[in-house]
């Protein structure tokens, strides 16, 4: 079904399944000026950070996809990207994929988009003084405790427990805002779009895709820590540092504030809530990836700091490398990391 697809990058070291009826996106085609791959059943954040990804490109971009109500055709209408620039084909007899590589987003910046098409109307993004805060704690799937075996595995290792959810909810209520909480699967994107957009001040959330979303459209984020990883948790020293940036390393964002553990924010005054939105809205949050000790090897993609010993990098594999350095714009190129201070 898919043999069209001919010609592969030049030069690029692929991986290749075995069976000729696969197609990933790691199996996707360059041909002169247009990409051509599939659309997985991925995540919300994932479709985010690989639009985010192949926009960064000068290259014309060509999807193919097997269900109506994906989100990157959502996303497309949402940001208003022209159908000349990226264009969908539905087929459902396309055999599904498995593997998906939000990495070659690690080194562009996510869209960058002035307004939000939303019920067939534009909205302007980044209005100030809105009366809510969006409270996401889990996406359908529900909170599981801690002690319940496949707590420490994704999703439910994001999740914090319903007590953290009722303090944050408390702190929200005191500091003068409605809170808006978003778990319904049956909540579908644009609406959710709007509300992030129309009536939240900031977010906070587990690191997920409604994150990635606020990053789109520039709300200030406050990310709660992964309390587990299949390795450990954060109450074992060796594991600490795994548990505190495994969030940082999938949400590169100026207006997020990562919090060190769950409890954290429970402790916080009024005061504290409004002062650390209101330095996100100016870009002042607090990544380790844009850490002053942070070492970006542009020549390599590697990242390292130099006091924290831990491994952000990303994983990358040779052609996603090769991608991102061949065909990403050089002004688009690493500009996530060389901002400057406002």
């Amino acid at each position: 079904m898919l043999t069209k697809y001919s010609m592969r990058i030049p030069d690029l070291d692929f991986q290749k399944l075995p069976s000729k009826d696969s197609f990933v996106l790691s199996d996707l085609f360059v041909n002169d000026d247009e990409i051509e791959f599939l659309l997985p059943d991925w995540g919300l954040g994932t479709h985010l950070m690989i639009l985010s990804a192949l926009l960064a490109t000068d290259l014309k971009l060509h999807a193919y996809t097997w269900y109506e109500k994906n989100p990157t055709t959502e996303l497309l209408k949402i940001f208003n990207i022209p159908k000349d620039k990226f264009s969908v084909t539905l087929d459902p007899g396309i055999v599904k994929p498995h593997f998906h590589c939000d990495n070659i987003k690690r080194f562009s910046p996510y869209l960058d988009v002035t307004s939000v098409n939303l019920f067939n109307n534009n909205f302007a993004i980044q209005k100030p003084n809105k009366p809510c805060i969006a409270l996401a704690m889990h996406h359908g799937s529900g909170l599981m405790d801690f002690n319940e075996p496949g707590s420490r595995v994704l999703p439910f290792n994001r999740y914090a427990t319903l007590d953290i959810y009722d303090k944050i909810y408390q702190l929200i209520i005191a500091a003068g805002y409605d809170v808006i909480v978003i778990n319904r699967t049956d909540i579908n994107l644009e609406q959710k779009t709007y509300m992030l957009n129309e009536l939240c001040e900031a977010v906070i959330c587990y690191e997920g895709g409604l994150a990635h979303l606020a990053h789109v459209l520039k709300v200030p984020t406050i990310i709660l820590p992964w309390r587990y990883t299949e390795q450990g948790d954060a109450d074992s020293p060796n594991y600490q540092d795994l548990v505190k940036y495994s969030s940082h390393i999938y949400q590169q964002d100026r207006k997020t504030w990562f919090l060190d553990t769950q409890e954290e924010i429970t402790n916080w005054s009024t005061g504290q809530l409004k002062d650390t939105i209101n330095k996100l809205h100016n870009d002042q949050g607090n990544s380790i990836y844009f850490d002053a000790d942070m070492v970006i090897d542009y020549d390599s993609l590697k990242i390292y700091h130099k006091t924290v010993k831990f491994d952000f990098n990303f994983g990358l594999s040779t052609w996603e490398k090769e991608f991102i350095k061949k065909y990403t714009v050089p002004e688009k190129f690493g500009q996530i990391y060389k901002y400057y201070t406002r």
